[in-house]
């Protein structure tokens, strides 16, 4: 993962980024509504993806990785556009932000303007603070909303 300080341990810390996602996200091998938590079942034929990938046939733990891998880049490279200098964080506080945007996308994010101007003036206290007095923390709760503003602090 380009984006990390250098000396992090590179594999390292995409593993640790891995972790923390499929902990706060949990890992389905089958398509489930995200609001429900259901399994999706199509009415008729088989959900599909891509070229014909069958979705109905749970994934294995290596197509797991790979699509979560390919979200993760996904997320620093729409973080980056609000923070060209994501560099400089350190990997605790970039594994909250990317984290941040990959659960909410980049809409969303640009909408927590109190929190990235503080990030902006390095005021990373005021950033933990506007990130817990937000409707994100209020939806995911206080386990995984404190552990998150804990990291950016």
């Amino acid at each position: 993962m380009g984006w990390m300080p250098k000396n992090s341990g590179a594999a390292g810390a995409a593993a640790d980024m891995r972790d923390m996602l499929k902990r706060h996200e949990g890992v389905r091998k089958l398509v489930y509504n995200d609001a429900t938590g259901a399994t999706v079942k199509p009415v008729e034929g088989y959900l599909t993806i891509g070229v014909g990938h069958n979705l109905s046939v749970p994934m294995d733990e290596t197509l797991i990785d790979i699509i979560l891998d390919y979200d993760i880049r996904k997320a620093t490279r729409n973080l980056i556009k609000v923070f060209p200098n994501l560099h400089e964080f350190g990997q605790r506080r970039g594994n909250v932000l990317i984290a941040l945007m990959f659960n909410i996308g980049p809409g969303s994010f640009r909408g927590f303007e109190k929190m990235i101007a503080a990030i902006e003036g390095k005021k990373w206290g005021l950033a933990a603070d506007e990130l817990k007095d937000s409707e994100w923390y209020r939806t995911v709760g206080p386990g995984r909303g404190d552990e998150m503003v804990a990291m950016l602090r």
